[in-house]
């Protein structure tokens, strides 16, 4: 994580030198992305690798409302003909725990591979937000240091600047 603080500093220190006029938004921008990244990172791999949602995806079981929801929709409209609630309450019953069986049947074997595999999925979900974060944090900076000009915290000033140039 420091790693990748070193190299956003050093690659707003090489956009500074660059500049001939200072804009803090182009500045910052090339740097964020650096500092966001282990951000996403230690965010996606602290929720999935917690003890607690581990305990929870451990006594996860079928009698959970959504699973119960999800197939019992399309479970009424499939015994919608059978002539007693509680023959169709049974079936959807057995339904459910079958289903949910063979599920876990499916899935048993890659229990233990399934938090990283999420929180890679989580990594993913919030580097395809960035485009909401990068902006935000740019107006943000840009913001803050246009107060700290008009508090006279940061000075800017022109100086002269020798510059390369390519002769053919």
């Amino acid at each position: 994580m420091v790693l990748f603080h070193v190299f956003a500093i050093r690659n707003i220190q090489l956009e500074m030198l660059d500049r001939i006029r200072i804009h803090i938004g182009v500045i910052v921008h090339r740097g964020v992305s650096w500092i966001i990244l282990p951000i996403f990172i230690a965010l996606s791999f602290a929720f999935f690798l917690t003890p607690a949602l581990a305990k929870k995806a451990e006594t996860a079981s079928p009698d959970t409302p959504t699973i119960r929801q999800a197939l019992g929709k399309s479970l009424d409209t499939l015994l919608a003909d059978q002539k007693s609630d509680s023959e169709k309450n049974y079936l959807k019953q057995y339904a459910i725990d079958k289903a949910y069986a063979n599920f876990a049947q499916y899935v048993g074997p890659y229990r233990a591979f399934l938090p990283p595999v999420f929180a890679f999925g989580l990594f993913l979900l919030l580097w395809g937000l960035g485009f909401i974060v990068y902006p935000l944090i740019i107006w943000v900076t840009m913001l803050l240091f246009w107060l700290m000009k008009q508090m006279d915290v940061v000075r800017v000033e022109e100086v002269d600047v020798k510059a390369e140039r390519i002769l053919l």
